[in-house]
């Protein structure tokens, strides 16, 4: 379910990244929102207890650094700066 959700939220971000519609700054907004609320949503489900990332499942799968699982909370901090920044880059652009 998961994995649907993640795929439609991006599909719809880069509809309207790529459409040209009369209101771009709108459109740039709703591109970036709309995935950020997945990223959102599973980088925040750590803060409920006893949930555990992909490691708890398939530990041989999930690589570890210093001793620290590389899961799902990295991967959602990283796209969530990535959505950030490329948000801030087309704002500044002036579209």
């Amino acid at each position: 379910m998961s994995i649907a959700l993640g795929a439609l939220l991006g599909a719809s971000g880069l509809y309207f990244l790529c459409r040209k519609g009369e209101d771009p700054q709108a459109d740039v907004a709703l591109g970036a929102l709309l995935p950020s609320l997945f990223w959102t949503a599973q980088g925040a489900s750590f803060a409920f207890p006893g949930a555990e990332g992909f490691e708890a499942e398939f530990p041989e799968k999930v690589p570890r650094v210093k001793g620290v699982w590389i899961n799902e909370r990295f991967v959602s901090i990283l796209m969530l700066v990535l959505i950030a920044a490329g948000y801030a880059a087309e704002r500044r652009r002036g579209t």
